[in-house]
C-alpha cells in the first residue's frame, strides 16, 4: 500500500462495472440490518466511498498493508460516525466505541480518532450520512473501496 499517490487510489469505476466485494458487503450489511436496509446506490449525490477516500487521504501514506488499510478504516468510520453526534454527546459516544478496542492501545486510538474527527469537521460537515459498513480489496493497481451508509442525513 505505500505506493505512489497514482497507485494507492482507488481506481476509477464506471457505473455499470461491478466492483470486488461489493455483493460481499451487502450481505454482511443485510445479515446486520435485516430489512431495515435497501441498497439504492448513490443518493444525495454523492458516492460515500469516494467521500471516504478524500477523508483519509492524508493517512494513506503510511498503510503498506491491506489490514493497516482495514484498520485505518476502521477508525475512520468511528471518526466519522461520532463526528455526526452533537458535540456534547461525542465523548460518550466515543468511549462506547473505544471499548471494544484493547485497553493497551486505547489512549492512542482515542487521539487518533479525535484528530479525524476534527478533520471531519473542518473539511466535511456538510455531509452527514453515517458509515455503516465497507469492504476493501488492494490490487496492483491501488484498492477498491465499497461503503454502506445512511441513504439520508443524520
Amino acid at each position: 500500500m505505500g505506493a505512489s499517490k497514482s497507485r494507492r487510489r482507488a481506481r476509477k469505476r464506471s457505473s455499470q462495472e461491478q466492483t470486488p466485494g461489493l455483493e460481499k458487503l451487502q450481505r454482511r450489511v443485510k445479515q446486520s440490518m435485516g430489512d431495515q436496509v435497501a441498497f439504492t446506490g448513490i443518493t444525495g449525490g454523492i458516492k460515500m466511498s469516494e467521500v471516504i477516500e478524500s477523508f483519509i487521504d492524508p493517512y494513506l501514506d503510511s498503510m503498506d498493508t491491506e489490514d493497516s488499510l482495514r484498520n485505518l478504516l476502521a477508525l475512520a468510520g468511528m471518526a466519522w460516525n461520532t463526528a455526526l453526534f452533537p458535540k456534547e454527546q461525542r465523548a460518550a459516544a466515543l468511549d462506547d466505541a473505544l471499548a471494544a478496542i484493547p485497553p493497551e492501545i486505547r489512549a492512542d486510538a482515542r487521539a487518533f480518532v479525535e484528530e479525524m474527527i476534527k478533520r471531519k469537521d473542518q473539511h466535511f460537515s456538510e455531509i452527514r450520512r453515517a458509515v455503516i459498513d465497507f469492504e476493501v480489496h488492494t490490487t496492483k493497481d491501488g484498492f477498491y473501496l465499497n461503503v454502506a451508509s445512511s441513504p439520508g442525513e443524520i
